[in-house]
């Protein structure tokens, strides 16, 4: 019981301090980036020093005025793959991956995809192409997903697909796609009123 509401708890404060950032920042993949930090930075603490503070309260302080320079930047490969499926820019695509890449999709979403494994990077690029580019009202942001290099495709604020990429300093060399809508709804965004 006690375990249980340890994590429920973790879970909140981890969502507060998102908030926080998101709020100061206005990039989920920015407040990600913060809040990676702060925890960093408490658990470099000392235990005598954790002992001494309140630590929700040292948490939102240093979420609510971190400074991100000098922070580790977001993958600057990820963003060309992003930039590239948003322009449609096949050539541009297939310089960021891996000649032996392979895409992985799930099926029962609303963006048509092949069942199947595809590889080779002009196939790939051709059809990640093809899928992420340029629907109508919809916006792909570069973001962490599940603590790997990631990309979210929404329409409004519902995610309708989830792209994690697997990456050398160079290139990229798998690209998963979650488009079925049962699995997608951790991601969609909060509308505030």
């Amino acid at each position: 019981m006690e375990v249980t509401a340890s994590l429920a708890e973790l879970l909140e404060e981890r969502e507060h301090l998102l908030e926080i950032a998101q709020w100061r920042f206005g990039s989920p993949a920015t407040a990600e980036r913060v809040v990676q930090e702060t925890y960093r930075r408490w658990y470099a603490l000392a235990p005598a020093e954790r002992d001494e503070v309140e630590p929700r309260s040292w948490l939102t302080q240093l979420a609510s005025t971190i400074e991100l320079v000098g922070l580790e930047p977001v993958n600057p490969l990820v963003h060309r793959f992003a930039l590239a499926c948003t322009l449609g820019d096949v050539p541009g695509l297939r310089a960021t991956l891996a000649g032996d890449v392979t895409l992985i999709t799930d099926t029962g979403g609303h963006l048509r995809t092949t069942p199947h494994p595809m590889q080779g990077a002009d196939q790939v690029a051709t059809h990640a192409a093809t899928l992420l580019t340029r629907h109508p009202g919809t916006h792909l942001s570069t973001e962490p997903v599940n603590g790997h290099p990631g990309l979210i495709l929404r329409q409004a604020a519902r995610a309708v697909a989830v792209i994690t990429l697997t990456t050398t300093p160079t290139e990229i060399e798998t690209i998963y796609i979650v488009l079925n809508p049962s699995k997608l709804t951790p991601w969609h965004r909060v509308v505030v009123a």
